[in-house]
């Protein structure tokens, strides 16, 4: 059985005494103290998943593994928003622990959560797994200490509550320049990071938005045609794969007083960003930005934008350089989803992830074959809700970074940003619109309509 991101890696020298553990803290094995903020987890990729587990499955399933967490006395429940979607997340794992409560915004007290998380490692001869019950909005996962795994089920179940109410989840980043937003949207490895954080050094008027995942809310108008997207950001620090340092060495000073996940170290004792794909590190945004105040900081950040230009990356030596792609074909490659995955993403080789987006709760094979009643009304609701963004943005643009320099790339970036911006004012979004999405919206205004109330105020920003 492959067991690749399902044990300890041998890059991180993990004494035999120690391998059974979920989760270690760095220092256990240097034995400097330093070395606290870096936790290692056994499991460093997603293991088996069902993103579609019937009520009594679950129900079953947490009978069988709740009392491991109730008898544990480290067990927390963490309650954090996801674009105004109240998670709590139930967990006897230090490091989620950590992790969840620096990275979102915390939930309102007393607010009743839309979604149920249980959490719990340690769970003797059980392989890592994770199930999700849409009609209950609850999910499990067992024997995965790892932070990656458990933000991106957080967001896809958030996606999963917000989507029925017309808002938009794209895996991506953010930049707001000027007051004009740009989102890029890309494969691992492709340089969606890099890129992002030499604009925010180099283009006069950048100001930082979203590392890896923004949250689109559309307004209309009289005839209700889109006419503006507001890009709102999703989590308050910025989950980065470490090896963005060996591009841009400031942020080594950066990483090295963040909280770090799963970053080997040499003999010397010095970190080494580069040495695992997964490893990864939390940051605070205000430590990525100029000023010299706290305030002038935060205003290097913005929370909202206005959502203008779309770009998609690829790094692939046989594709054209630069293509401008209109809204229709722009939809078509993102429900595509053909991509070719690089290091850090967990696979190799050439692959299909629709709308480049690995968050999504639903089977895989079901996703990516339309093959369930959930699957169809996902494939629906994201060509749509994508028809309504290039109908605002004209589009987007196809750029690739296998045959240029991060420096070059950005140059075209630049030129990409001042061009002026246009409607598809021809494009007819409301094609997409189909029957099963009709219904869905419908039924979510119908049956929930306070908890669509309350999710948009949090959404907007108002307590």
């Amino acid at each position: 059985m492959e067991r690749k991101g399902l044990d300890y890696d041998p890059i991180f020298r993990v004494p035999p005494e120690l391998q059974d553990e979920d989760e270690i803290s760095m220092d256990r094995i240097t034995g400097q103290r330093r070395h606290s903020n870096n936790v290692l987890t056994r499991v460093t990729a997603r293991g088996q998943s069902d993103y579609e587990t019937p009520p009594e499955k679950m129900k079953e399933l947490l009978g069988q593994y709740l009392p491991f967490l109730e008898r544990d006395p480290n067990q927390e429940r963490v309650d954090i928003s996801a674009g105004g979607v109240i998670i709590s997340v139930l967990t006897n794992s230090p490091n989620i622990q950590r992790m969840g409560v620096h990275n979102w915004p915390k939930a309102p007290p007393g607010v009743v959560p839309q979604i149920i998380f249980y959490l719990i490692t340690g769970i003797p001869g059980q392989a890592p797994h994770f199930w999700y019950c849409p009609e209950l909005r609850m999910a499990l996962s067992i024997n995965s200490s790892y932070y990656g795994e458990m933000k991106s089920r957080a967001l896809g179940m958030g996606m999963d509550v917000l989507q029925p109410m017309g808002v938009h989840s794209i895996h991506g980043s953010c930049l707001d320049i000027g007051g004009r937003g740009l989102v890029i949207i890309a494969p691992t490895g492709t340089g969606k990071s890099t890129l992002c954080a030499m604009l925010e050094k180099k283009v006069p008027g950048t100001r930082i938005h979203s590392d890896d995942w923004i949250y689109i809310e559309f307004l209309f108008d009289e005839k209700g045609r889109p006419r503006l997207a507001i890009g709102r950001y999703s989590e308050l620090f910025y989950y980065m794969r470490t090896a963005t340092a060996t591009s841009q060495p400031s942020l080594a000073e950066v990483f090295e007083n963040s909280l770090l996940e799963n970053v080997p170290i040499d003999e010397a004792g010095h970190y080494i960003w580069k040495g695992f794909g997964n490893s990864r590190a939390l940051i605070d945004p205000l430590n990525l930005v100029s000023g010299t105040t706290i305030i002038a900081k935060e205003n290097r950040l913005a929370r909202f934008t206005s959502i203008e230009k779309v770009v998609f990356l690829r790094r692939d030596p046989a594709s054209p350089e630069l293509v401008r792609l209109d809204p229709a074909e722009a939809v078509r490659i993102l429900s595509e989803g053909k991509m070719q995955y690089l290091p850090g993403s967990g696979r190799t080789g050439p692959g299909t992830e629709r709308w480049l987006n690995p968050y999504v709760l639903v089977n895989r094979e079901n996703l990516i074959h339309g093959t369930s009643e959930r699957a169809l009304l996902n494939i629906d609701f994201q060509n749509y809700l994508f028809a309504l963004l290039f109908g605002i943005t004209g589009g987007a643009y196809y750029l690739n970074t296998a045959k240029r320099t991060p420096k070059e790339s950005l140059k075209i970036l630049q030129e990409i940003i001042t061009e002026p911006s246009t409607l598809a004012l021809d494009f007819d979004c409301h094609a997409y619109l189909t029957d099963r999405i009709k219904e869905a919206l419908e039924s979510y205004r119908r049956d929930r309509a306070e908890e669509m109330v309350q999710i948009d105020r949090r959404f907007n920003g108002v307590p």
